[in-house]
């Protein structure tokens, strides 16, 4: 295990990162929430703020978005690819 996994274990990501899927949504929401990881190149983490930011700003101005109703469109893609 090298120094960042170990860091991560310490932090308890994985735990973390099984809460947050326990709620997400529907199964594809599910397991994206548990294949997240933390970046360390500073553009990629100022996106992602920026991307939660105007989320957050979205939801307070328009309510928060019903996701209840969606369906796996991945083997429709693979499909059409």
């Amino acid at each position: 295990m090298n120094f960042a996994e170990k860091s991560l274990n310490t932090i308890e990501l994985p735990v973390v990162l099984e809460l947050l899927s326990q709620q997400a949504v529907g199964d594809i929401a599910k397991e994206k929430a548990r294949e997240l990881s933390p970046s360390s190149e500073p553009a990629q983490v100022s996106r992602w703020l920026d991307e939660t930011t105007a989320a957050k700003t979205m939801m307070a101005v328009r309510g928060g978005p019903s996701f209840y109703a969606l369906k796996d469109v991945r083997p429709s893609l693979a499909r059409a690819d």
